[in-house]
């Protein structure tokens, strides 16, 4: 051979050369590592339960976050039930008075119509008064406060409320406070 086809075909293997070298990147950052024997199997497990790990973390950060804006008003609900235990004892001492003066009869309705819509904001908000003569006792949402003599038909029910209680979407802000029945075999009904 002479020296310049030697030239000219390393000018070929040389110009070959290079646009192989630079396709061989663009072919390694797309295409996938064909798998080797247990090791593509392991990454493609991995990837498979970090997929389903990021979908678990963000379920669970929705779920938080609708809870937190489901419970976003508990603060000013809670300062709100002071308010609503002074209307009802207002209007318990309220009846009493209405049978005498008009303008106290009118001042009591307007009291006891005001309630009424306080609670009828705050149950579209997701509060539910809790605390009803008759409820079976149940230490979840009540607090006894004192125990009665009654008849055995009677025991362990509300007797009477002291002061209610309220829920928000379910969870307690404030137990109700009851006398609860205590059945007393020597228990007898007043007529």
């Amino acid at each position: 051979m002479m020296p310049e086809d030697e030239k000219s075909q390393e000018t070929l293997v040389d110009q070959n050369a290079e646009p192989a070298d630079k396709a061989a990147p663009k072919e390694a950052a797309t295409a996938p590592e064909p798998a080797t024997e247990g090791g593509g199997s392991a990454l493609a497990e991995e990837l498979l339960y970090l997929r389903a790990e990021f979908e678990n973390y963000k379920k669970r950060m929705e779920r938080e976050q609708d809870r937190a804006i489901r419970f976003s008003n508990e603060k000013i609900i809670g300062e709100l039930l002071f308010v609503i235990d002074l209307f009802e004892r207002a209007l318990a001492h309220g009846a009493a008075l209405k049978d005498g003066n008009k303008d106290v009869k009118t001042f009591a309705e307007g009291v006891e119509m005001t309630h009424r819509e306080l609670l009828q904001i705050l149950s579209r908000f997701g509060v539910e008064m809790i605390g009803t003569e008759g409820d079976a006792f149940n230490p979840a949402w009540h607090e006894a406060i004192s125990q009665q003599a009654t008849s055995e038909d009677k025991a362990n029910k509300v007797l009477s409320v002291v002061q209610k209680g309220c829920r928000l979407h379910g969870r307690l802000l404030k137990p109700a406070k009851v006398i609860v029945g205590k059945a007393d075999p020597n228990f007898e009904e007043k007529e």
